[in-house]
C-alpha cells in the first residue's frame, strides 16, 4: 500500500518474499536491510506503535531468531499488515486534516 509521503510497505513485503536463501543468515541480512530501509521511511511519523512493531520485527529477525526462514517470513508479513493498519489510520488523519484546513481557508 502506498501512503501520501511515500511509505511503501508493499515494497518491503515483496522484497522479503523474493529472498531465495536456504541459510538463515543469508536470508536475514537482506531482510534486515529492507527492514532498516522501511524504518528510515517511517521515522518521519514518530509513532510509538509503529516504532515498537519495527523493534519487535528486528528482534525476532536479527537478535533472537528461531532460525526458520518461512515462519520468520510469515511473521514479517503479519507485522507488515499491522503496520499497514497503523499507516492507514495516519492516512485518514492526513485526509481529514486537509479538508479541515480547506474549509477554514475558504471562510
Amino acid at each position: 500500500m502506498r501512503y501520501p509521503i511515500g511509505f511503501d510497505t508493499k515494497t518491503f513485503s515483496k522484497s522479503v518474499s523474493e529472498i531465495i536463501e536456504y541459510d538463515y543468515g543469508d536470508f536475514m541480512r537482506p531482510a534486515n536491510l529492507y527492514l532498516n530501509q522501511l524504518r528510515n521511511e517511517l521515522t518521519l511519523l514518530s509513532d510509538k506503535n509503529i516504532n515498537r512493531r519495527l523493534d519487535k520485527m528486528q528482534m525476532y529477525l536479527q537478535f533472537t531468531p528461531n532460525w526458520d526462514i518461512e515462519s520468520t517470513r510469515e511473521m514479517l508479513s503479519k507485522d507488515t499488515k499491522y503496520l499497514d493498519d497503523l499507516l492507514f489510520g495516519h492516512n485518514q488523519d492526513w485526509e481529514s486534516g486537509c479538508s479541515v484546513r480547506l474549509i477554514r481557508f475558504q471562510n
